[in-house]
């Protein structure tokens, strides 16, 4: 099942982008889980794909699990507390248990506050609770990063759900790829540092349309 609904994202990034806007080039921005459709449709080595912007992206799913657990321990001894009863208990549509998790999205999610209108939209149609990867948990293409041969940026927060520790493996694993690392972001520098986000974005996809 996993697998069927993974192909059929990809699928639906290559008619959408590719076929159905009948674009020759293109840049690719994928960030969080839509920088992980974007590796797997640069692994397959496209036509006309230019660069590739991975915000926010790991390689590895289970990776990124297990950086993200070890984040609960950065949280006040309290709230772990609640969280860790919850969880046992099956119990996380508590009152209590969305509150505390309210500490981590803050912290690692979004840092902005009031959190944006567009964020608090989106959370009320997904939510917010980390849950784990579930059957994506086996998504792994860190053996893989050296096959991507496009210019790759990586953008990534200091306090990011998906820890430097993640983007760092990307990093080194695609030849030649920059990373801008936001000091004052976590899961969302496009929110948080806004400005300076556009023009690190900007002056990338200059540089990479004035080689072409």
């Amino acid at each position: 099942m996993t697998d069927i609904i993974f192909v059929f994202n990809v699928c639906f990034i290559r008619l959408s982008c590719w076929y159905a806007l009948n674009l020759d080039q293109i840049h690719l921005f994928g960030q969080s889980w839509g920088g992980c459709l974007a590796l797997e449709h640069a692994l397959s080595q496209p036509t006309g794909l230019v660069s590739l912007v991975l915000a926010s992206t790991p390689s590895s799913i289970r990776q990124f699990v297990t950086e993200a657990y070890s984040l609960m321990n950065e949280l006040p001894i309290e709230v772990q507390q609640i969280i860790g009863k919850h969880k046992a208990d099956g119990t996380t549509q508590d009152p209590e248990y969305k509150q505390a998790m309210e500490v981590f999205n803050h912290s690692f999610l979004c840092r902005v506050d009031p959190c944006p209108s567009s964020l608090t939209r989106a959370y009320s149609k997904v939510g917010t609770e980390f849950r784990g990867a579930g059957k994506i948990i086996d998504w792994n293409i860190q053996d893989r990063l050296g096959e991507i041969v496009v210019p790759t940026l990586l953008l990534s927060g200091r306090y990011d759900e998906v820890t430097p520790t993640c983007v760092e493996t990307v990093h080194q694993g695609i030849s030649g790829s920059e990373w801008v690392l936001f000091e004052n972001s976590s899961h969302m520098p496009h929110l948080e540092e806004t400005e300076r986000f556009l023009q690190v974005l900007g002056e990338f996809l200059n540089r990479v349309e004035t080689a072409l």
